[in-house]
């Protein structure tokens, strides 16, 4: 079996957490004085959870302040020069992605330390037998998350919260 490339994206703001200035995948695991202050970084966490393999962060807030808490395991860094989104960093990743010598790529949030390694695993099983895998939840308050647009079992597109103002009314109740 070949090796699996992981890509952790990890530039953006955080737009959702108030009262916090810092890069959210370094909020801390274990709490300490305060909810901001503690130890095991949650992308720390995402790290240890993925299978073995080249890896690589995409980076933008706090890009310095990333690579420091993951310095010295071998990940590779991508900048993303705009912090636009989770399609923004996948487009800073694509060259990385296709200069890469691996034939199953996991993408996964920074700030998911409570996806377990047998999770990625079945992910990984999943394209086995198809093109894509992908682990998505569906949010009570849609207002703050993406939307994952499908025709039957296809992913035709993924749309950020903050751009559904963008879209027609009758597509957004399609997908929702």
């Amino acid at each position: 079996m070949s090796a699996v490339l992981s890509i952790i994206f990890a530039a953006g703001r955080g737009s959702r957490m108030k009262g916090y200035a810092g890069n959210k995948t370094l909020l801390p695991l274990i709490a300490g004085k305060s909810l901001y202050e503690g130890s095991r970084p949650l992308i720390m966490e995402v790290l240890d959870n993925l299978p073995a393999g080249p890896r690589a962060i995409v980076v933008n807030y706090h890009a310095e302040e990333v690579r420091r808490v993951t310095r010295g395991r071998g990940i590779s860094y991508i900048d993303q020069p705009v912090t636009n989104g989770t399609g923004g960093a996948l487009l800073a990743a694509r060259s990385f992605i296709a200069s890469a010598d691996a034939d199953r790529v996991i993408i996964t949030m920074g700030d998911v330390p409570l996806i377990r390694s047998a999770t990625y695993c079945r992910l990984l099983d999943l394209l086995e037998r198809y093109d894509l895998g992908l682990l998505a939840f569906e949010s009570k308050d849609r207002a703050q998350y993406g939307m994952i647009e499908m025709e039957s079992e296809r992913v035709t597109g993924i749309v950020e919260w903050k751009y559904w103002k963008d879209f027609p009314e009758e597509r957004l109740k399609a997908n929702g």
